[in-house]
């Protein structure tokens, strides 16, 4: 668990950076942020899943790992979740900057 709210938080700082990128102006360039970002996501996303089903589910069956077992597989469904979330608010404001919907914001 602990190596998934690693890479999951790597995942939250990369979006965080391709935001700040696009709103100083510079959607060309956020690229160098994004390409790292769908890959990061993507795979501790999907590890994240695997490891849900495959070690902490099981866990709850058996009475010595139930409670290891019930806040491993809490706790990482909250972190996912918490980066889902994340990814769903910035993704409309990327693409409303880049088709130019909305002026990225001056912070000089």
């Amino acid at each position: 668990m602990f190596g998934t709210a690693n890479q999951l938080l790597a995942a939250i700082a990369l979006t965080v950076g391709t935001s700040f990128i696009m709103n100083r102006g510079k959607a060309k360039y956020a690229w160098v942020t994004l390409l790292p970002l769908i890959f990061v996501a993507f795979t501790t996303l999907s590890a994240g899943c695997l490891n849900i089903m495959n070690l902490f589910y099981p866990m709850l069956f058996v009475p010595k790992t139930q409670l290891q077992g019930t806040i491993n597989l809490l706790l990482t469904v909250v972190i996912m979740g918490s980066v889902v979330v994340i990814m769903i608010d910035a993704v409309p404001k990327w693409i409303a900057v880049m088709r130019n919907k909305r002026e990225p914001e001056n912070f000089e």
